[in-house]
């Protein structure tokens, strides 16, 4: 893992399964563009019965907007994982 993903990992307070694995600056767009995964053998709970389920495939990729970086705006990137129950 890069210095920068190290850094917004802690920033932003993430833990396992969950890692950044890109952040990129956009200068003239003003933003801050971090990308989330996980390992394929993470497992998630049901938003239902809370079980713990394998991954079984993701939703359209989301984009989620944090408080800024200096006068950045970030904005995070992921793929929410789906279970089936």
């Amino acid at each position: 893992m890069g210095s920068n993903n190290e850094l917004y990992q802690q920033i932003l307070g993430l833990s396992l399964p969950w890692k950044v694995v890109d952040v990129r600056l956009e200068v003239e767009g003003q933003a801050v563009h971090i990308s989330l995964d996980h390992d394929s053998e993470s497992r998630f709970n049901c938003s239902k019965c809370e079980r713990e389920y394998g991954c079984y495939d993701h939703a359209l990729g989301r984009t989620w907007r944090h408080l800024n970086t200096c006068q950045f705006q970030t904005l995070v990137h992921a793929s929410v994982p789906r279970v089936r129950c």
